[in-house]
């Protein structure tokens, strides 16, 4: 049958007991202690990640809102740029427009004295034809 050795069973706890706390202090606390220290490295890499990520974001929108604002300067900016270049055309048209009717009343002031000038020429021409034709008339009707 079967017997029991009170001694061996006695012998067996106690190593077993041994074993337990040799692997504990060697081997459980050291696994335990680095996956601790592990997932403290991958926390403290997900928090930096996570500040990143926010310093990131904050960035974005700052620059966004820079963007926006530089791009409302630039269409201010346009819009003042066209309205002063419209005053100025305006006023140059107007400037021109008025050189230009007197440039026309200069002309016809000019165009009327050379008129009169070449009317008086051609009168004057006209006369000295005129007698030199009644010379010639004359001298070939005398010959």
């Amino acid at each position: 049958m079967l017997n029991i050795n009170i001694w061996e069973l006695l012998w067996t706890v106690v190593n077993f007991f041994l074993l337990l706390v040799i692997l504990r202090n060697l081997l459980y606390k050291p696994i335990v202690r680095f996956m601790d220290e592990r997932q403290a490295r991958i926390d403290a890499g997900l928090e930096a990640e996570r500040r990143a990520q926010e310093a990131l974001d904050s960035e974005r929108a700052q620059l966004q809102d820079e963007k926006n604002r530089r791009l409302q300067q630039a269409k201010d900016s346009s819009e003042t740029a066209k309205a002063d270049y419209e005053a100025k055309r305006a006023q140059l048209t107007k400037r021109l427009r008025s050189s230009s009717a007197d440039k026309r009343q200069e002309l016809k002031k000019t165009v009327a004295e050379i008129s009169g000038g070449e009317r008086a020429r051609l009168e004057t021409d006209e006369k000295e034809l005129a007698e030199q034709l009644l010379e010639k008339l004359l001298s070939a009707e005398t010959r």
